[in-house]
């Protein structure tokens, strides 16, 4: 009954904070408290723990007023922000211990103020808030989108690296493909971008053998991969010749290697793939290999992507 008693006054206590919180009240959740149930067994009340400032406050406790200072977010949102590392990258770096707030061990789903709490990774501070940084990369083929490669395949960090800056890549694109891939440290800029709810239109060119007349038709169905069924691709017919043809292909979701399996499933193989638009975003005449800054324009171009506006 003492243990049920303790627990629950705990929990009390926790309850209390994260309403105050939730309501910017403000209150300080480092303060002493005091349950006042009587302790049923002996009638005595019971003292509570004294809560760590701002001990794992759950995201339903989360606060945004921002012109009152106190903000709170989810711990990976944090991280991916702050350019330490994509969003599930942070997840698996939070579920393995290595992620700390105000000496805390953190568990997904935990929430803290950026400005204020002490958050580390593997012990070390957070990182201050670069500068943010948008990048266009012309990739080549032969070329993993990722920043190292434990195969010791040539990645797209290296073609990059005199921006000056820690980048992430902006989604994927398939090491035998090429194309416009965006790089940057703005892990919320990114998310926006991924975020399977807003549909950024992509759009390739795409050479295939194995043409016969009608695949730009049966190209254009929809079909099923990883047990979702796609939204019906754009597809025009730029040339053909023999059983050789090129298409443009404009798709809205960003599954695993979708194009090749969509050619694959119209009876065709996909021999070359270059990505020229994301978004309102073209790669125009870059150099293959060569990468340059985004104009701002640019930027608020793909921030007004249908379905992205406003969460950037």
């Amino acid at each position: 009954e003492m243990l049920r008693s303790l627990v629950g006054s705990e929990m009390c206590i926790r309850d209390s904070v994260c309403a105050d919180r939730g309501q910017g009240r403000g209150k300080s959740p480092g303060r002493l408290r005091r349950d006042h149930r009587a302790d049923p067994a002996g009638g005595k009340e019971l003292l509570a723990k004294t809560i760590p400032q701002r001990e794992r406050l759950t995201c339903r406790s989360r606060t945004t007023m921002r012109g009152g200072r106190t903000v709170t977010e989810r711990l990976q949102k944090i991280l991916s922000a702050r350019g330490m590392a994509s969003r599930r990258k942070a997840e698996e770096l939070i579920r393995a211990g290595q992620v700390s707030v105000n000496g805390v061990t953190a568990s997904l789903g935990d929430c803290a103020d950026p400005e204020t709490d002490d958050i580390r990774v593997a012990g070390q501070p957070l990182a201050v808030r670069e500068k943010n940084v948008y990048i266009l990369l012309n990739k080549p083929r032969g070329y993993v989108t990722t920043l190292s490669d434990e195969k010791g395949r040539p990645d797209v960090a290296g073609l990059v690296a005199d921006c000056g800056e820690r980048v992430y890549p902006v989604g994927r694109l398939d090491m035998d493909s090429e194309g416009l891939l965006l790089l940057t440290n703005d892990g919320a800029f990114a998310n926006a971008l991924m975020h399977p709810k807003h549909e950024v239109e992509k759009t390739y060119d795409v050479w295939v053998t194995g043409y016969t007349p009608g695949g730009e038709r049966r190209l254009a169905k929809p079909i099923t991969l990883d047990g979702y069924t796609i939204r019906s691709p754009k597809v025009k017919l730029v040339k053909a010749e023999g059983q050789s043809a090129k298409f443009r292909v404009t798709i809205h979701e960003g599954r695993n290697r979708q194009v090749r399996r969509m050619c694959d499933a119209a009876g065709m193989h996909c021999t070359r793939l270059r990505r020229i638009q994301e978004g309102s975003l073209r790669l125009g005449d870059l150099p293959l290999g060569k990468w340059r800054y985004l104009t701002e324009a640019e930027v608020a171009g793909l921030v007004r992507t249908p379905g992205t506006s406003g969460t950037i």
